[in-house]
């Protein structure tokens, strides 16, 4: 980001490749669920580089997760830095 990277076609790949990982998400069982959910979350965080790509994946992985069976995991959206 401090070489103004502005690629709209790296971004938008950047969340489609993060969205199909989310999409994932229903498919894996504990305790490797748990284990995912974390380092989703870490990916999230550490995209915080404007362009909106950081916003887009707050909102994929929060609607992934409010929409997971209670049985699967604890429904909760977690917060950037949490």
């Amino acid at each position: 980001m401090s070489f103004g990277f502005a690629d709209a076609g790296y971004l938008d790949a950047l969340i489609r490749q993060y969205r199909d990982a989310c999409n994932a998400i229903p498919g894996i069982q504990e305790p490797l669920l748990t284990q995912y959910i974390e380092r989703l979350e870490n990916v999230r965080d550490d995209a915080n580089m404007g362009y909106g790509v950081g916003d887009a994946m707050v909102d994929i992985l929060g609607d992934m997760l409010c929409n997971l069976p209670e049985s699967m995991e604890e429904a909760r959206v977690p917060m950037i830095g949490e």
